[in-house]
This record gives C-alpha cells, sequence and structure tokens, in this order.
C-alpha cells in the first residue's frame, strides 16, 4: 500500500508517537481499501489522526500501518454513498488508496477525518519540530565555540546565565496560552527532567522536581478526538491508562489504590480536558476484557485497586517462604518492610503464597502470622513410613 509503512505500538496497543506528536481525532470501525484486488484490504480497525500522520490500527491491536501527512495529495477527493440502511463515505487518500467509513456516523466521521487532516497539514508541527532541531544544534555548536573562546570561571558562569534565560523563555512561552501549554509540553517536561537531574537539593524541593520530571502522558486521548464515542473513547482511554500505570504500579510493589492511580493520570495528562471518575473506573474494568496484563481488584476492605500480579511464576511464593524459614515466621508488617510495599499488596501476597501450598497460616492474638508450610513434607515422610 503506497506510503503506508508498518508502525510501532506499545505494549498496551496504543500508538508509540513520535517527538511532539499528539493525536486530534481517532475513528473506529474504518476500512482502508486499495485498487489492488489481490492486496488484503483492511478491515474496521481504528483510524486515528495525529499531528503528523494517518495511523490505521488492526482491530486486535497487534499491527499498524501509518502514512506521513507530507504524503497527502493537496486536496481529498470524497465520495458520498449513503443509503437509507447505511452510510458510506469513500475518501480517495492518495493514489489508489481509499478510505470507507461504513459505521452509522459516516458523514459525521468524514466530516471529523477531513477536519483533522486539513488542520494538522496547515499547522505543519512536523516542520516546526525539525527547525526547532536545527535551531538546537546551532546553538549548542554556538555555545561549544563560545565556551572554547571563553575558558574559566567567567565562561562557564556565562554559559549558565545563557542557558537559564534559554529556559526561562521556553517556560514563559508554554504557558502563555492552553494551545502553547499543550504544544509544548515535551520541552517542559525536558526541562524539569533536566532541573532534577542538576539538582542536588532535598526534602520538598526534590519531591516536587521529581513531580514535575514525571509530567506528560503523551498524546492524551480525549472525548473531542473520538468524536463523543463512548465505546472508542473509553477502550482508548484503558489502554493508555495501562501503559502509563504499568511501571508505576510495579514500582509501588504492584498495587495501587484506583484513587491513588485517578489522580496520578490526571496529574500526568498533558491536556485541559480531564477524565471524569466514572469514565476512568469504566476503562480500567476493561483492563481484563483486552488482555493488558494488568486488572482492577476489590481488597478485603473494599477498597478497589488497580494490580499488577507478578507471582504467577511461584518464584514470589517461593521467596516469601525462604525469607519464612529465616525468620522463623513473618507477618505482612515484615514483607512490608522488607520490600518496601504497600501493606495490602503485602498481605496480598502472603494469601497467595498460602494459596500455592509454600506458606501456613497462624492466627493468634497477636495477629496473623505465616510460616513455611511444613505439613505437605510431613505427609510425605508418613506416607513413606507406612509404604
Amino acid at each position: 500500500m503506497e506510503h503506508f509503512t508498518t508502525c510501532e505500538l506499545t505494549q498496551a496497543g496504543t500508538l508509540a508517537t513520535l517527538e511532539g506528536e499528539y493525536t486530534t481525532a481517532s475513528i473506529d470501525k474504518v476500512t482502508l481499501v486499495t485498487h489492488d484486488k489481490k492486496a488484503t484490504p483492511h478491515v474496521k480497525g481504528l483510524l486515528t489522526v495525529t499531528t503528523h500522520r494517518v495511523v490505521w490500527t488492526d482491530p486486535t491491536r497487534r499491527r499498524a500501518i501509518a502514512a506521513p501527512l507530507t504524503a497527502l495529495p493537496s486536496s481529498l477527493q470524497v465520495v458520498d454513498k449513503s443509503n437509507p440502511l447505511r452510510a458510506r463515505v469513500i475518501i480517495n487518500f492518495g493514489r489508489g488508496v481509499r478510505v470507507n467509513f461504513e459505521s452509522r456516523n459516516g458523514p459525521r466521521d468524514r466530516e471529523r477525518f477531513t477536519a483533522a487532516v486539513q488542520d494538522a497539514c496547515a499547522r505543519k508541527e512536523w516542520k516546526r519540530i525539525a527547525e526547532q532541531k536545527a535551531k538546537e544544534a546551532a546553538e549548542k555548536e554556538r555555545m561549544g565555540d563560545y565556551v572554547r573562546r571563553r575558558a574559566g570561571a567567567g565562561g562557564v558562569q556565562d554559559r549558565v546565565r545563557m542557558q537559564n534565560m534559554q529556559r526561562r523563555d521556553a517556560i514563559n512561552s508554554g504557558f502563555a496560552s492552553i494551545d502553547q501549554l499543550r504544544g509544548q509540553a515535551e520541552d517542559l517536561v525536558k526541562i524539569a527532567r533536566l532541573f532534577r537531574s542538576k539538582t542536588n537539593s532535598s526534602g520538598e524541593d526534590n519531591e516536587l522536581l521529581n513531580m514535575m520530571a514525571e509530567m506528560g502522558i503523551e498524546s492524551p486521548v480525549t472525548k473531542e478526538a473520538t468524536g463523543g464515542n463512548v465505546a472508542v473513547y473509553r477502550e482508548e482511554l484503558s489502554r493508555q491508562i495501562s501503559h502509563f500505570l504499568r511501571k508505576r504500579v510495579l514500582t509501588v510493589g504492584g498495587l495501587m489504590t484506583l484513587t491513588d492511580a485517578y489522580c496520578l493520570t490526571m496529574r500526568n495528562r498533558a491536556s485541559t480536558e480531564l477524565v471524569s471518575p466514572e469514565d476512568f473506573r469504566a476503562a480500567c474494568g476493561a483492563f481484563g476484557r483486552l488482555k493488558l496484563g494488568i486488572e482492577v481488584r476489590r481488597l478485603e476492605s473494599g477498597v478497589l485497586a488497580v494490580y499488577i500480579d507478578s507471582t504467577k511464576d511461584r518464584s514470589g511464593a517461593q521467596a516469601l517462604c525462604d525469607m519464612a524459614m529465616e525468620m522463623t515466621s513473618i507477618t505482612a508488617l515484615d514483607v512490608m518492610q522488607k520490600r518496601h510495599m504497600p501493606i495490602q499488596r503485602a498481605l496480598a501476597m502472603l494469601r497467595e503464597a498460602e494459596a500455592l501450598g509454600y506458606l501456613a497460616r497462624d492466627e493468634t492474638t497477636d495477629g496473623l502470622r505465616f510460616f513455611p508450610n511444613g505439613f505437605d513434607a510431613l505427609l510425605k515422610s508418613s506416607k513413606e513410613g507406612r509404604a
């Protein structure tokens, strides 16, 4: 298929965006057809328009193809073949490629697609980013010549002063308006990460810098981008949330309350459109159906939590058994202190190890303790003695 090439997807099935790229429209149940009858049609996938590309993603989310906007013809030829029973709109996308919108919202989806493409072509974000890179390279080369000419303490101070001025200008221009803030979010995140890597402060200042460095979910999905299609919006949101939370949930021991996950996600969305708690909960509830390797569980306390099972291979249960043998017995508090994880996750791991037969519990007035399970060995030796 001319101009379309395979592109990268994340583990959650979302588009791996390019530098400075974000999504402007997402349309479901779109078919790409070529004039070559031998070619396999790309049927009922997700069509995404970004600031750089047009991307078609397979319904299984295992494969995607993309064409750069620079390859688009100067004008899109639109043919409306709708009838009372079915809305069908065809757009001639370059030589030999057609985009078929065959959903009930065919005409409306066509308008969204053409508007998004025309807006992206007018903005030419890819050109702006290329010019910015060239400017940065030239500035870096100029700074190198300047440093070589101005060695010593005076030269270093001048260079630091100039860098601080550039960072201040970037931040000021980024906060000038909401649109510019969205477009320059990546630059602001880079600056925040640079601040964190170079600072030696501690306490609250360090915590603030860590928070700043974690800013920015790339190309956050919005209701506007999906045209108000709730099903598509929540599925895309589910994939994006799982991709964002995976590493962070594992960092805190594999368990994070749904409330904490919601606050963390909202803080990191580089968008003015927040996600309602209802949409967030529905998106998280789809983790299992979409097989994203992350799930939502209800703890014994009734609290909902985002959970990643990292103990399916029994290695975690064996590690807890070894810890119990070393300490004679262990509690959830011991695991929490040793593994640096939430107490709820520690207790869940102990119960999983118990269910797998590695630990045995003892409930006393002192609380719940877990011991290495010696019953299996005792039963085995008893059977051998009888034999």
